[in-house]
Order: structure tokens, then sequence, then C-alpha cells
């Protein structure tokens, strides 16, 4: 009997070691915390672009199959101002400047004729001087390859969506 005893306060023993070296585990695991968490607003503008009679390639940054993010540089947003179409900029008293991801880092979709894709263009209505209601469009830049978008500033042809009410 005695010699059973003995295994079982061994078993225990081991056990409660076991036990310990994984509850310490789980806490140093566990150690890692969420000490912020911030809210934005941003509006997504999802485009249908086609390319009607010649080859486009568009600069994407992000994204996934379906849907690619346009590149901020190669895309900007405007708003309709009495009657007149101005680039949109960054609301007055705001220490921000906009930002672009360098032309070298670009993908890109190609676009043959016929072709089409859709994209997001996403902004901050808070970051962005525009207001409820305000008439806007997005202006993207293309070329007609990629060799072309790498070797010049200016793209080949830049197309405008169609108008939206700023929601």
């Amino acid at each position: 009997m005695r010699r059973h005893q003995s295994g079982i306060r061994i078993t225990l023993v081991l056990s409660a070691l076991l036990a310990s070296a994984s509850i310490s585990a789980q806490q140093s695991a566990h150690s890692s915390e969420i000490r912020d968490a911030d809210a934005q607003l941003l509006i997504s503008i999802r485009l249908e672009i086609r390319a009607k009679d010649a080859p486009l390639v568009i600069p994407v940054c992000g994204g996934d199959e379906e849907i690619q993010g346009l590149c901020d540089g190669a895309a900007f947003l405007q708003v309709s101002t009495h009657g007149a179409w101005r680039p949109a900029t960054i609301r007055k008293g705001l220490l921000a400047t906009l930002g672009a991801l360098p032309k070298e880092t670009w993908k890109v979709r190609r676009l043959e004729v016929g072709d089409r894709a859709y994209f997001n263009f996403t902004f901050s209505p808070e970051l962005m001087d525009v207001k409820r209601g305000e008439l806007l469009r997005v202006v993207v830049d293309s070329w007609t390859s990629e060799a072309a978008m790498r070797g010049k500033d200016d793209p080949d042809k830049r197309l405008t969506s169609p108008t939206i009410d700023c929601p």
C-alpha cells in the first residue's frame, strides 16, 4: 500500500508543477494588451473601371483580387464648389499632410480592351474639407503600360468618376 501512495503523491506533485508551469505560460502569453483604441469615420467609394478603346494600367495599393485599393498619388478626390471642380484639401487647422507611397512600390492592375475591374477609393471626411451633400468625384490616373507608368510622371489618361453626393 505504501508504494501505491507514494506513486499517487509523485503524480500529484508532478501535476501541480505542470499546472503551475501552464498557468505561468498563460500569464506570460497574456502579458500583451491593447493600450489604446481609436475610431475613425472613413468613406469608401467603389469604382467600376472599364477599358473601352485601349488597355489601361491602374496603380493599386492594397485590397484583394475582387476589389483593389487605388494608390494615393494616382487617384484623388475633387469637390464641386460654385460649379467648378477643385481638388479636395485638408480641413483648415489640422496639422496633417497628404502623402503617397512611392511609385516604385505601386502594383498594377492591367485591363485589356473590354475588361472591367472594381476599385476602392477611401478617404476620411474628418480629414478632408468636404461636407455632407457636396458633390464629389474621384480622378484616377492611368497609363497604357506599366513601363509608361514607371517611366513618366504624367498619366496617359485621367479617368473621372460619375458625381456622387458626399454622405
